[in-house]
């Protein structure tokens, strides 16, 4: 992961820390974990710590362990001499811990921070306050630090853009009636930007207010700025898109490839994706591009797996702990087919065909905020009891966003299941870097033929997609070929 979304410190500013205490949760696109610390010391947060919720890169720092009295760390870069913290001070970063540098430099040779205009102090913006800064387009050297030592904190940048906008109650530094910028000023300064304005005008708009423009197929020249010098921020944009006007519903047609006269009064507003959302397109998107996928289906007769669960259902009734369900069952037999066809589980890498070690197994999961697929380890070594136990325990992580990274890894194999839905069948996408999945359709009663009578029974469609460069064919039909005799007579298999 390059990136993740901070979620809460398990340890409060001041408080001891042992090495191995869990320090903080961390969001991935997946799931959140706790992340131990890798030293001892004492919990010192920075001004700029980041909040739950904040966007935190991996190796940045989130906080200091320091030793018993020891100065804040931070002071060093005010460029106060007396403040060098001692090589005792460890910062607490945001993903493994990064190799050891140089020594940080002396105080003296670090280059000069911008001023404030209340005085000579010298104040320090960090990397992420500068970057918020030059997204509020926010001149540091304007604003009263509120941190000690004169550290500028995002609170204060945002507080500052706050103030750029003209109040309702006084008159407007930019025009003399208050309610819009003066054309002819005193100071003949021109807002600077890249959008256009009613008049013809550059306009000032924010990059926040820019993307989500393009989001929500907002024409940025139709939007009236709300900021400071008529700039236009995010809220504008999002103010626009809910009250579109009449002229604007044929362009918002045709962004949307359709014609305005089938456009309803509300257009339709696209939403930004979430996290998880973006990185499932993509790897969709990858699977679909960099890969040579082939799906082959059959139809099987699980009129006898069918028989089994019923006879598992009966027999723990009584019992809490399920039976296990069907994809349970398809995990299992998954497992023993790839074991006489271990083709299937190698992968295609820069540097070969790997096989992975072990016979894991990930399952897909229908979590609320998007596709999971948690991994059940070693299914040849797992009865079918414990499959099932562990399938329903990572379902219940992976909806409460509590799966770890471990849980996550990709496996030898994947099985995906729609039999809860009515799908027949369905062509599944590979979980790269495998080199196949399995897509379980609806168990459906069906007319069968048996000895050359027809009977009564239950079908289901099996879908193995296959990637084309790591495996034939051939090869893969035999996989699908075992997979359907073992789901047609199950007992010795799911008995194993």
């Amino acid at each position: 992961m390059d990136e993740g979304v901070f979620g809460r410190w398990l340890k409060q500013e001041g408080e001891a820390v042992a090495e191995g205490d869990a320090l903080f949760e961390l969001e991935s696109d997946k799931a959140t974990q706790e992340v131990e610390s890798f030293e001892a010391g004492i919990l010192r947060l920075p001004p700029d710590a980041p909040a739950p919720g904040d966007a935190v890169k991996v190796g940045q720092i989130l906080g200091y362990l320091c030793t018993a009295n020891e100065p804040d760390p931070w002071q060093a870069r005010s460029g106060s001499p007396s403040a060098v913290p001692p090589a005792a001070s460890r910062p607490a970063a945001a993903g493994p811990p990064a190799a050891a540098g140089p020594a940080p430099p002396a105080a003296s040779a670090a280059p000069a921070a911008p001023r404030g205009s209340g005085g000579d102090d010298a104040h320090f913006a960090p990397p992420s306050v500068r970057r918020l800064a030059r997204e509020l387009h926010v001149d540091l050297r304007t604003i009263h630090a509120s941190g000690r030592n004169g550290v500028i904190s995002a609170a204060d940048v945002r507080a500052a853009g706050a103030s750029d906008e003209p109040s309702r109650d006084e008159p407007s530094r930019d025009g003399p009636s208050g309610d819009e910028p003066s054309r002819d000023g005193p100071s003949g300064d021109e807002p600077r930007g890249d959008g256009p304005r009613g008049d013809g005008r550059p306009r000032s708009v924010s990059p926040r207010a820019a993307r989500r423009a393009a989001e929500l197929h907002v024409d940025l020249s139709r939007v009236v700025g709300g900021g400071a010098l008529g700039r236009i921020r995010e809220r504008d944009v999002v103010a626009a898109a809910r009250r579109p006007s009449a002229e604007s519903a044929p362009a918002a047609a045709a962004v949307l490839g359709r014609s305005s006269p089938g456009l309803g009064a509300a257009p339709e507003r696209a939403t930004a994706p979430t996290t998880l959302r973006r990185t499932i397109a993509a790897r969709m998107l990858a699977a679909a591009q960099q890969t040579a996928a082939v799906t082959l289906t059959a139809e099987v007769d699980v009129t006898a797996l069918v028989a089994i669960r019923r006879q598992l259902q009966q027999l723990r009734a009584a019992s809490d702990d399920p039976a296990p369900g069907y994809t349970a069952m398809f995990v299992k037999l998954a497992g023993a087919a790839l074991a006489v066809h271990p083709g299937l589980t190698q992968q295609w890498t820069e540097h070969g065909l790997l096989t992975p070690d072990g016979m894991h197994v990930n399952v897909a999961v229908d979590a609320p905020q998007g596709l999971v697929t948690p991994l059940v380890r070693d299914v040849s070594e797992l009865s079918l009891v414990e499959i099932g136990r562990q399938i329903r325990e990572l379902a219940a992580l992976a909806r409460t966003r509590r799966l770890t990274p471990e849980q996550l890894q990709p496996g030898a194999f994947t099985v995906t299941n729609l039999g809860g839905y009515a799908v027949d069948a369905f062509t599944p996408l590979l979980n790269l870097p495998q080199a196949a999945i399995l897509g379980v359709g609806r168990i459906r009663e069906a007319p069968l033929v048996r000895d050359g009578a027809v009977v009564a029974g239950y079908a289901a469609a099996l879908s193995l997609t296959f990637d084309h460069r790591v495996v034939d064919g051939a090869p893969a039909a035999e996989l699908l070929t075992t997979l359907a005799a073992m789901a047609e007579a199950p007992l010795t298999v799911l008995l194993d």
